[in-house]
């Protein structure tokens, strides 16, 4: 894949009513597509199928959320939203 975008990235959506929003990578499909959350109007149990090219990467990786992702751990849509929030304060 030649971006860095990967399971646990936070993204920033470039296009599409969502324009603006961030979100959280929880599924790379492609090097096309991804699937994206953000515990809140995005939820784990129907993510936003988006394409690369309308979302910007910010170089944030949430590894904790990324690890829970990739050992099919047990993760709530709060744990999504708080990393989240706590990200884009700093």
């Amino acid at each position: 894949m030649q971006n860095n975008i990967k399971v646990g990235s936070v993204v920033l959506s470039t296009a599409g009513h969502d324009s603006g929003d961030y979100f959280v990578v929880i599924e790379v499909e492609s090097e096309e597509y991804v699937k994206l959350c953000d515990g809140k109007c995005r939820s784990l149990e129907k993510p936003k199928r988006k394409k690369v090219k309308h979302i910007k990467d910010t170089y944030i990786v949430l590894e904790d959320i990324a690890d829970k992702l990739n050992n099919n751990k047990i993760i709530h849509n709060k744990n999504i939203e708080t990393a989240l929030k706590k990200v884009l304060k700093q």
